[in-house]
């Protein structure tokens, strides 16, 4: 298991997020960073919110094997633009499976 306390670039919102205004306010100005990596401005919008991991879901990889996993329900098709690998930014440092953890680079290309 994994305890984080880093910013995240994409939340599922639940209920008992109670006085979690600016977690959904940041969570709507990032969302076209991580639906949309590769893009412009998603290194800046990142970089300028102290990011250092984006984490994808294994699903996002590897739909086929949803049909194998036991859920409550289907997760949240959203529309995904550009892949995480095309984001020249990102460096891939984890891979279980298809559930991915990237690391930003800084503006040189080495690690922040």
């Amino acid at each position: 298991p994994v305890i984080t306390e880093r910013e995240s670039v994409y939340i599922r919102d639940q209920l008992f997020y109670v006085g979690a205004g600016a977690l959904r306010q940041r969570q709507q100005n990032m969302a076209a960073a991580y639906l949309d990596p590769a893009s412009e401005g998603a290194h800046d919008l990142m970089y300028e919110h102290g990011i250092d991991y984006v984490v994808v879901p294994q699903w996002l990889n590897r739909p086929a094997l949803l049909s194998r996993q036991l859920r409550w329900r289907e997760p949240a098709r959203l529309p995904q633009y550009s892949r995480f690998s095309d984001a020249k930014y990102l460096e891939l440092v984890a891979d279980f499976d298809g559930a991915q953890v990237w690391q930003l680079k800084d503006e040189v290309g080495g690690s922040q």
